[in-house]
């Protein structure tokens, strides 16, 4: 890594110089003395490096400083215990999630959320970007605990991985609280879980244009086109997959979802349609139908089963749907307080079993019986090698036994006849229905929960807005109901941080050393850390790193002070004499050209104040009559009725015109110049 002087570094001696005279002073083996000179030359590399610009390096500093200090508090007791917001029962919500795959990166990265969030209970993804949908889709917590730090992570996740654009934009769409969109947004909210129906085009690996990731579509490839829609609520998204094909499709109003570009235009008219579709009434009939058969799930039904036609005879079995099938993901599953279960994956895979039979588990598969009742031929069950029948095995009628021949198709008549005879109980029913809804409402209660324990728009107004001060930070926290954090703001030990964090950003920004000296001992830690710290421990590190709290380089350290400090430590070998000499010459480099950019400055301020007085001072006046100058502003008596911010900007009002040409020229002087074509002139 190299981190950037630019304009605050000007030549510097060869860094050869510092290693020989470290190789002559040391009596380390030779094999330690090139690890130590390898380690200089390369801290020395970040002092001369020119790859940045120096301005663009220190906001991103200040800022560090001033997230650093955020992630710090949120690992703070307060915000680490439960908070008991609502009913227990909200913490058992289990949503939709997804893996930030960048929360691997480990404590080497700036961001906080890095460090901790691998901790978290994401659900499980796949890791290529187009594999799955779930690498696209924003990532949120499946199981919240209930902490403010735990949301504090959560947003920071969310803004990595669909970018801070989108993140505002949500952000602005719940503000704006737009009645069309929030409409399309509560349709599509209904319609979450299995039976949905689309039959546009599917996702198709992203291309780069521009040096951005755009969103590309390709043909749909599903037969029956029916699939499962699950939501995530911030930013809100809708996933939907096929149960018969991997094409998935995104529906998201965010610019930015998962690195790829999206039009909000395009996405807008796919939500509207997904929901037309969906309620469009022929759909409203199939999906009715294949929720018939859903209701008969685990129930005794009767079926007709035969080779054929003539030998068709009446059957009892069990009608059961494997909902192991299509569940990739831990959130593909939800379990409410009464322990009811339900799949969200996309799946439509069903099976009838023989009444009255012994069920065994068996890693083959599942068996036939030996010796079947004779009403019911032996070719009308599952055919296995000789060798896994035995008496006790589980009994399935074939599909073709019961003459269907595709039992995902709702139309096939053998699945009609299913329906048709074996009318569903209301019971079976209204808990299928029931539980569906009581889903839906779970993502808004947690979304609700959430929001309270921590605001999404903290992410926003807060952490990433080093700029507030203090009073407008907590005006802040009270606008955006972030009420936990603001009332730990006075707690005592809090207060005396938050004004240590403003002290050392204040003299960031006021002193050109300081920020020199930040910077640098960032790049230290930062190289050091992309070693996986093999030039310091990172117990030792965090002493150096100047967005720590207790860091020794939070201030500008005296000579003295620094090297004793590196002695204590036993790094005054990495941080030769040289090195320092170079370091502090240049800061005192940076003050020097400091004081003459100010000297520069200020002398530019005073001539051009000068410059506007001269030029304030300048009127003129014709008329086919008369002509006047008037050589300073002193010799008119007007003056007075012009303040001094009007000079300023060289504007005068029609009042001040008025009046300058009354008392110039006398009320006939300026009739007889109106008539003349005489203009008055005021500069």
């Amino acid at each position: 890594k190299s981190f950037v002087m630019a304009d605050l570094v000007d030549d510097i001696p060869d860094s050869a110089s510092v290693s020989t005279q470290l190789l002559a002073e040391s009596s380390l083996a030779d094999n330690e003395q090139g690890l130590i000179t390898e380690r200089i030359d390369a801290i020395e590399r970040l002092l001369v490096s020119r790859e940045l610009e120096a301005k663009a390096q220190a906001r991103d500093a200040r800022k560090r400083i001033w997230k650093r200090f955020w992630s710090s508090l949120m690992d703070r007791e307060p915000f680490c215990i439960e908070r008991s917001l609502t009913n227990a029962s909200d913490d058992e919500h289990r949503i939709l999630g997804d893996d930030n795959t960048t929360a691997q990166t480990g404590v080497a990265s700036t961001d906080a959320y890095l460090v901790a969030a691998h901790k978290l209970p994401w659900a499980t993804t796949v890791t290529p970007l187009m594999d799955s949908p779930f690498s696209l889709t924003p990532p949120e917590l499946y199981s919240f605990d209930g902490k403010v730090q735990t949301r504090f992570l959560e947003n920071c996740a969310i803004a990595e991985h669909v970018s801070l654009e989108s993140y505002k934009q949500e952000l602005k769409d719940m503000s704006e609280r737009n009645d069309r969109i929030e409409n399309l947004k509560h349709m599509v909210l209904k319609l979450v879980g299995v039976d949905v129906y689309w039959n546009g085009k599917v996702e198709a690996p992203a291309v780069t244009r521009d040096k951005q990731l755009v969103r590309v579509r390709r043909k749909n490839t599903s037969i029956g086109r029916w699939g499962s829609l699950r939501v995530i609520m911030f930013p809100f998204t809708a996933i939907f997959r096929y149960e018969d094909d991997e094409g998935f499709v995104i529906f998201s109003l965010a610019p930015v979802v998962g690195g790829v570009r999206r039009s909000r235009d395009e996405a807008m008219r796919e939500m509207r349609r997904l929901v037309e579709l969906n309620n469009s009434d022929s759909v409203k009939a199939l999906r009715q139908r294949r929720q018939r058969l859903r209701y008969l799930d685990g129930s005794l039904i009767q079926v007709s089963v035969g080779k054929d036609e003539s030998t068709r005879t009446a059957a009892r079995g069990v009608l059961e749907f494997d909902h192991s099938i299509g569940i990739e993901h831990d959130c593909d599953t939800w379990t409410n307080n009464a322990g009811q279960t339900l799949s969200l994956a996309p799946h439509f895979h069903w099976t009838v079993f023989a009444k009255d039979e012994e069920r065994q588990t068996n890693s083959c598969a599942k068996l036939i019986c030996a010796e079947p009742e004779s009403a019911v031929s032996l070719d009308c069950y599952v055919q296995r090698d000789d060798d896994d029948m035995h008496e006790g095995a589980v009994r399935e009628f074939t599909m073709e036994a019961m003459g269907i021949r595709n039992p995902m198709d709702i139309s096939d008549r053998g699945v009609l006849a299913i329906i048709e005879g074996n009318p569903a109980d209301p019971a079976m029913k209204n808990t299928f229905d029931s539980l569906y809804e009581e889903y839906r409402h779970s993502l808004m209660d947690e979304f609700a929960y959430k929001n309270k324990v921590l605001p999404y728009s903290f992410h926003v107004e807060v952490y990433e807005n080093d700029l507030l001060t203090l009073d407008e930070l907590k005006d802040t926290l009270v606008r955006i109901g972030a009420r936990h954090v603001n009332d730990q703001l006075y707690a005592s030990d809090v207060s005396a941080s938050a004004a240590q964090l403003y002290a050392t950003l204040k003299t960031f920004d006021a002193r050109a050393d300081m920020r020199f000296w930040i910077m640098w001992w960032f790049a230290v830690v930062d190289l050091n850390a992309s070693v996986g710290y093999e030039y310091m421990p990172h117990s030792v590190a965090r002493l150096f790193d100047p967005a720590e709290a207790t860091a020794a380089t939070r201030r500008l350290l005296p000579r003295a002070e620094l090297e004793q400090t590196l002695k204590s430590l036993d790094l005054d070998g990495l941080f030769s004499p040289s090195l320092i000499d170079k370091l502090y010459a240049k800061m005192a480099d940076v003050r020097r050209r400091e004081e003459r950019e100010r000297r520069r400055a200020k002398d530019k301020r005073r001539s051009s104040s000068r410059h506007r007085r001269s030029r304030s001072g300048r009127h003129r006046y014709r008329s086919g009559n008369s002509s006047r100058a008037l050589s300073t502003v002193s010799d008119t008596s007007y003056i007075d009725s012009i303040n001094e911010s009007e000079l300023a900007a060289g504007l005068t009002s029609y009042r001040v015109r008025r009046r300058t040409c009354a008392d110039l020229c006398g009320e006939g002087r300026k009739q007889s110049g109106e008539a003349d074509g005489g203009v008055c002139i005021v500069m």
